[in-house]
């Protein structure tokens, strides 16, 4: 028997409200062959979907027009049981096969088994905030609802994906090369196992999802490389994107919320590579904050919280930190890429709560975002072609009694291509790009340097004062001290200071001598004993 009539009448006719979850329509074009006895009554037939639309609640929804087809074997024993032996649900080229069990009545209930050993899952295209757009899952999987048209209907099942690209409903960058065992349990995923590329490094996921209509998900990444340049490139709304509305009307399904512990190889962030890194990621809609930092950086450690905020057209970021044991030498090439000729090395740490925004420190908004209080401090330090120190003792050459000249008295010498300092610290202000500082002092065997000013990273230009005090004048003076009894008094001894202006480019400043002058120092002597 051949049959045309609409799908509404048959859901119509089982009395399964459940159906109606569905949302079953269309022209059912099918081939029916019955058989009869006293209670049951046997079916076997092909139906052609093709003019048919339904859905899958939170899973997929299959259109009037799309290719598909289903094949069923069943019986029917009175009053109220369907038992579909077999079917075969043909989806374009995909198979699925299984079986169902049905009681209508007054307590309908439904149970159905299905699996697949290859389905693409652009097929699934009603999951809430993630989409599919390539790659494949095999998986098996159970419907069923109780004997309460009233509660939910439960699934469950096993899927294995394949070499699936997998779109967030947030980020604007897919996660690609997707391979994952996941195990689905109704509104929960587990996902034991997963491996995926994004943006150019290579992860591997394991995890657990509790809500997949607001997905809640928590668990460990590990990765070859931590690039948070991509990160912000992938929840960076572009200028264009429609406006968002209010929390209070908000679509269901556009948020998310992310607990990670990551491990990573390397990270990247703006310009600067540093090694090992450990953090735990929380995100929450387009806020990403990275907690108990802790990174391998320039020979050093750094530690400390990252908060990234990405809205419509634009970034914002703020850390507080804290790095320790850390060395010039290697930061100094990052900071300096393109002149291989500059140099520094020594023991350096810092310490700050800084903010900015945009998305490259080479561009001058970015720069222009830039505010916070950063310290730093160094030891051993060794300037070595320094364009800064060089014009600082060049500008002091001319006069008689120049800095080069007292710097020579008691053995101490001064080397302008390699300048030396036992200690480095300083506080700087940041305020919109620039840097302001009243307290940089550099402390060196042959002479002490004290800077304030300002450095103005969004024009590349710095404006500071400095003053220079050869602490060969204070050898000197001891030398005239009487060395006799052991006592060691400090007394204020009048010293030599030379003051300069500082201007310029930040890499190659030009320094101008502007006055010379006495300043008392404290210095210790001996003292003769009663």
């Amino acid at each position: 028997m051949k049959n045309l009539f609409p799908l509404e009448e048959v859901v119509a006719l089982a009395k399964l409200d459940t159906l109606s979850n569905f949302d079953l329509k269309g022209m059912v074009n099918a081939s029916i062959a019955l058989t009869a006895s006293a209670k049951k009554l046997g079916l076997k037939t092909k139906i052609d979907l093709h003019d048919i639309s339904f859905s899958v609640p939170h899973l997929m929804n299959k259109n009037q027009g799309t290719p598909a087809s289903l094949a069923v074997e069943a019986h029917y024993t009175v009053p109220d049981e369907l038992i579909i032996d077999t079917f075969e649900l043909m989806f374009e080229k995909d198979k699925i096969t299984g079986n169902a069990q049905v009681q209508t009545g007054r307590d309908p209930s439904f149970q159905v088994s299905l699996t697949t050993s290859s389905f693409s899952l652009d097929h699934l295209n009603q999951i809430p905030v993630v989409g599919f757009p390539e790659g494949s899952a095999g998986f098996s999987a159970k419907v069923w609802q109780s004997k309460s048209s009233s509660e939910d209907i439960q699934y469950a099942g096993d899927l294995t994906v394949k070499n699936a690209t997998l779109t967030v409903a947030p980020m604007n960058e897919p996660f690609k090369e997707l391979n994952a065992q996941i195990k689905i349990a109704n509104q929960k995923a587990d996902i034991p196992t997963a491996s995926f590329l994004f943006g150019d490094s290579n992860y591997r996921l394991q995890a657990e999802i509790t809500d997949l209509n607001t997905p809640n998900i928590r668990g460990k990444l590990y990765g070859d490389k931590l690039d948070v340049n991509r990160i912000i490139a992938a929840f960076k709304k572009p200028k264009d994107a429609p406006k968002e509305k209010t929390s209070s009307s908000r679509a269901k399904g556009l948020d998310f919320s992310l607990e990670l512990g990551v491990e990573a190889d390397e990270m990247l962030f703006y310009k600067f590579r540093a090694g090992a890194t450990t953090t735990t990621w929380r995100t929450t809609d387009r806020v990403q904050r990275f907690e108990q930092v802790q990174i391998a950086a320039f020979g050093g450690t750094v530690g400390g919280t990252f908060e990234l905020s990405v809205m419509k057209g634009g970034i914002t970021w703020k850390t507080d930190f804290k790095g320790q044991g850390m060395k010039l030498e290697y930061l100094w090439p990052q900071l300096y890429e393109k002149d291989k000729e500059r140099a520094a090395e020594g023991l350096f740490n810092a310490d700050g709560t800084l903010s900015g925004g945009g998305s490259s420190p080479d561009n001058r908004s970015a720069w222009e975002t830039f505010n916070g209080q950063l310290a730093l401090s160094a030891t051993d330090a060794t300037f070595v072609k320094s364009s800064l120190f060089r014009s600082l003792l060049l500008a002091a050459v001319d006069p008689v009694n120049t800095l080069f000249n007292i710097v020579t008295l008691q053995g101490k010498t001064l080397d302008a291509k390699n300048v030396y300092f036992n200690s480095v610290n300083g506080n700087f202000t940041v305020l919109n790009g620039k840097a302001s500082t009243k307290n940089l002092y550099f402390d060196g065997d042959s002479v002490d340097f004290r800077f304030n000013g300002d450095i103005d990273f969004v024009e590349n230009y710095m404006d500071m004062k400095v003053q220079a005090i050869p602490l060969a004048t204070v050898g000197a003076l001891m030398g005239k001290v009487p060395l006799v009894g052991k006592g060691i008094d400090k007394a204020k001894r009048a010293v030599f200071s030379y003051k300069f202006k500082v201007t310029g480019p930040i890499t190659e400043p030009e320094a101008e001598l502007e006055s010379t002058e006495e300043v008392e120092v404290e210095v210790e002597e001996k003292k003769q004993d009663p």
